[in-house]
């Protein structure tokens, strides 16, 4: 068992991800990501889910679960520890299903989120019967080697801004001074997620009066928590996201806030995860205007071109997505599940009014596809 820590923002997500896109093809892999604000936060769903997926992976272990269930299809309704036993520990440790070849990979993501202290104690003893014994101490966000990882990254990212700048190389080459980039290191404090985000909201226009704001952040006490916090990196990271959505124009902004609605919770916890094309559909808008309304905002959302309708818009890091759900008041942001449901539904009305009605009595037409709206027809 690998137990990977480090404080929020760090990149531990983005690790499993990375090791699970490079797993060896003989590896069954099953992974679970806890999220409270998607309502993904449900202990008793645990050892299903991960069965399921194991199950859909390799065939005795399909077999093996699908002759349980037929015999007892009450296993489904037994505690967290009965079905872990029924699961997992009869299956892989008693019957040993491996044959030698395969190695089961399992990933759970974000277990802190999970609904309930004893829940989580309960699974990790489940997981690892030492566990219950391993110290679940604090990890410092400003702990020595999160401080240097951030350290390094901000020097590099610097470097390629003097690199492609020709005004900065010509004139400033020696931009940023030590003193003012040892400031912004300090108010990192080891927080990848900070450095991750202020750093292209600096590289992607007016370097040197947007390192300025940065830093005038760093000056003013925050408004997102109480003075005895106000020095913590999480609360630097909150001014520095309201910032940069602040640099949205007006007119912009109301597309995004509609484009805040659509990919974060709970909207996303309907199930729905719109594309490009389905967001432009969504908001009657074309495409040229969704791209503009969203140009401030790269540095916050991974924005894929134009010419990639089909993927999605998705943030950075969670703590964005986090931001938003405690901002939406201040963002005019109905942000919860039954609006999502109540705007899908609406949706799904307005795609069906575009179908004549010959369509739906049977009568065989060619449909205008979803999406007409990326095309702003």
């Amino acid at each position: 068992m690998l137990w990977l820590v480090g404080p929020a923002g760090v990149g531990k997500s983005a690790i499993m991800q990375t090791v699970a896109e490079n797993a060896s093809e003989s590896n069954l892999l099953a992974a679970l990501f806890f999220s409270a604000p998607n309502g993904r936060n449900d202990p008793r769903g645990v050892i299903t889910t991960l069965a399921y997926q194991l199950a859909a992976r390799y065939p005795p272990y399909h077999n093996y679960v699908r002759a349980m269930i037929t015999a007892d299809p009450k296993v489904l309704e037994k505690s967290i520890d009965g079905q872990f036993t029924e699961f997992i520990v009869k299956p892989f440790a008693v019957r040993q299903l491996l044959d030698g070849t395969h190695q089961a990979l399992i990933f759970i993501d974000g277990l802190d989120e999970c609904k309930g202290q004893q829940e989580q104690l309960l699974l990790l003893s489940l997981i690892s019967s030492f566990i219950t014994n391993f110290p679940n101490e604090e990890v410092p966000v400003d702990s020595p080697e999160a401080c240097q990882d951030v350290e390094r990254f901000v020097r590099a990212e610097f470097a390629k801004i003097r690199e492609f700048s020709s005004v900065i190389m010509s004139h400033f080459p020696d931009w940023p001074c030590e003193r003012l980039l040892l400031k912004l290191l300090a108010s990192a404090q080891g927080l990848f997620a900070y450095a991750d985000t202020a750093t292209p909201f600096i590289a992607e226009r007016d370097h040197i009066s947007r390192f300025r704001l940065v830093l005038d952040l760093i000056d003013q006490p925050s408004s997102f928590t109480s003075s005895s916090s106000a020095r913590q990196p999480l609360s630097r990271l909150d001014a520095l996201y309201y910032c940069i959505v602040a640099q949205v124009d007006p007119d912009d902004l109301k597309y995004a806030r509609q484009v805040f609605f659509l990919l974060f919770p709970p909207f996303i916890a309907s199930r729905v995860r719109p594309s490009q094309s389905l967001i432009c559909d969504w908001l009657e808008i074309s495409s040229d205007v969704l791209h503009n309304s969203l140009c401030r905002l790269h540095s916050v959302l991974k924005i894929p071109p134009p010419r990639l309708y089909w993927e999605q818009i998705a943030s950075y890091h969670k703590s964005f997505y986090d931001f938003i759900h405690r901002m939406k008041l201040q963002l005019d942001l109905p942000m919860n599940e039954n609006d999502a449901v109540e705007s899908y539904r609406q949706y799904l009305l307005k795609v069906l009014s575009r179908i004549p009605l010959s369509e739906i009595l049977g009568i065989t037409h060619t449909l205008c596809p979803v999406g007409e709206g990326w095309q702003g027809k």
